[in-house]
């Protein structure tokens, strides 16, 4: 956790979004962002006691960002603990691991724990990530069932799913596909709808400006 000041650790940035990442045990929740963090891979099998939390910056057009994230455990006997956290969310970031069905599956149960406890989930923005990818052949009969499944899942939502392993993904890929995806629909969303609780209150932005404007389509 950042040991900043807190006065500091808030002058330096515009905008605070809270993620929680959500997923089944096993699923590489934390291995995934320990890498997305320190830009290495663990092997070994990381199970997250209760709720973990780490900071991570980001830039959108000169906006400077921080994403707190929260990282869960998917563990049965962990989930009240984990309902704690639902509140106030920005985004979502559910987990799964493609040679896993029943995680797979389960994206279903987190997005309705997600739609029941919290009251604003038309405003919080989601995306699925499938790890794991380098497990399962791509030009299988198998690869292809269970894109297909996954599909039917996320259209089901309306989100948006990526395929990464984190085994073999750079930090350049992860960055890009996981972290800037989510930070710009939450961005976009606060553009959009004219939402002011996401911005500091020691530096408040004009969202009609026309300098402040959607950075991407997705």
């Amino acid at each position: 956790m950042n040991n900043k000041p807190i006065n500091n650790y808030y002058d330096d940035c515009d905008f605070i979004f809270k993620i929680l990442v959500l997923g089944d045990t096993g699923v590489g929740k934390t291995t995934l962002l320990k890498k997305i963090k320190n830009n290495k891979f663990n092997k070994e099998f990381l199970s997250t006691i209760g709720v973990d939390f780490f900071s991570v910056p980001c830039k959108i057009n000169d906006k400077k960002i921080k994403l707190h994230i929260w990282d869960t455990a998917g563990q049965e006997k962990f989930r009240a603990i984990v309902k704690n956290f639902f509140r106030n969310i920005n985004g979502v970031i559910y987990i799964a691991d493609i040679s896993d069905i029943e995680s797979i599956k389960n994206i279903e149960y987190w997005i309705n724990e997600v739609k029941s406890n919290t009251s604003n989930y038309d405003d919080i923005q989601s995306i699925v990530v499938i790890n794991k990818e380098d497990l399962i052949n791509i030009n299988s009969q198998e690869y292809t069932d269970i894109i297909d499944n996954i599909s039917t899942i996320t259209n089901k939502y309306n989100l948006k799913f990526v395929l990464v392993s984190t085994k073999n993904a750079d930090f350049e890929y992860l960055e890009t596909n996981i972290i800037k995806k989510i930070s710009h629909k939450i961005f976009n969303h606060i553009i959009e709808t004219g939402d002011k609780s996401f911005i500091l209150p020691n530096n408040l932005i004009n969202l009609n400006n026309n300098s402040i404007k959607s950075c991407c389509s997705r």
